[in-house]
């Protein structure tokens, strides 16, 4: 798909292997843009990128939305969720030289400064249907989503529930990854609305939250570490 999109590309492709990719950072040009998989086969993307920093843009191409806000951390550009479309591709390739022209490429300063600005875009509120009225509701004001029975609510921190036209899948993308979570399949988290983290059954831990969630908002004991991180940032 970059062949066809980009045909004046030079396009290469190295093996999804962090000990070869630390070999081919040391013995060949850096590139301008990296499309690179979060779980490799001996590690994960940060674990290259805790040893190699390139000094391109990256474009995550992954089938794991919970890794999102340590992607843009490490000069990501965009997180490209799998099977990957080609209008989602073409859009990331447009704002890598957007970035590119717009900053005056090749100072990294500036393609982050223009880079945060680009991000302002997360979405700010929803409209919702309360019978027979239409109500705005903000996205900071929420504290978390869930979704039950193929639906998708949202809880502001009063504690009123609004039903959402979308999915937690399509949610998470348009969310600020700074204050919000993926906690698991069934429910993403506002960090504002968290009170603390405790152990809880089959080596998960429960997040309680205020407004209580009732126990639905729950985070692996292997997940457990990048939501450190997240609650850290």
């Amino acid at each position: 798909m970059i062949r066809r999109l980009r045909p004046e590309w030079n396009v290469e492709m190295v093996p999804g292997n962090v000990s070869i990719l630390k070999t081919w950072f040391s013995t060949n040009p850096q590139p301008d843009i990296m499309f690179l998989d979060i779980r490799l086969e001996d590690g994960t993307a940060f674990d290259l990128l805790n040893e190699v920093r390139p000094s391109g843009l990256i474009v995550f191409t992954t089938a794991y939305s919970e890794y999102a806000l340590e992607a843009f951390k490490v000069n990501g550009i965009d997180y490209l969720l799998k099977p990957v479309k080609e209008e989602m591709l073409s859009d990331a390739i447009s704002k890598f030289e957007r970035l590119s022209v717009n900053s005056g490429y090749g100072n990294l300063q500036k393609v982050l400064d223009a880079l945060t600005q680009d991000r302002n875009s997360f979405r700010e509120r929803f409209m919702v249907t309360k019978a027979d009225r239409l109500l705005v509701v903000q996205a900071s004001d929420v504290a978390f989503f869930y979704s039950e029975n193929r639906h998708t609510y949202a809880v502001t921190s009063k504690g009123v529930v609004h039903q959402l036209g979308m999915t937690l899948d399509n949610l998470v993308k348009e969310l600020d990854p700074r204050y919000f979570f993926r906690a698991n399949r069934q429910s993403i988290v506002n960090v504002s609305a968290i009170v603390k983290v405790e152990p809880y059954f089959h080596n998960s831990y429960i997040i309680t939250t205020s407004p209580d969630s009732h126990g639905i908002i729950t985070v692996s004991k292997e997940r457990l570490s990048l939501f450190k991180s997240w609650l850290n940032y």
